[in-house]
């Protein structure tokens, strides 16, 4: 349990343009690669990102795991 008054520093990010890099899985083959996109929500069990098409115009919500982040950044400029 944190000390009251203690955010994690994901929960400093809430609303905030991020990369994270993550394990992806595609036909059996485990590799890694990165997704931008808003910190929306962060809990003990992972991350929740708005990702915005720009083909589209569509945004998307996407859930990561924490076992599937490697790390991930705040988006600076």
């Amino acid at each position: 349990m944190e000390p009251k008054g203690v955010r994690r520093i994901s929960d400093r990010w809430m609303g905030e343009p991020v990369e994270v890099i993550h394990h992806i899985q595609q036909g059996g083959v485990l590799s890694v690669g990165p997704t931008a996109g808003v910190l929306e929500e962060s809990d003990d069990t992972g991350i929740l990102l708005s990702i915005t098409d720009p083909q589209r115009g569509s945004v998307e919500h996407r859930f990561f795991p924490w076992s599937s982040v490697i790390t991930m950044a705040a988006s600076v400029g």
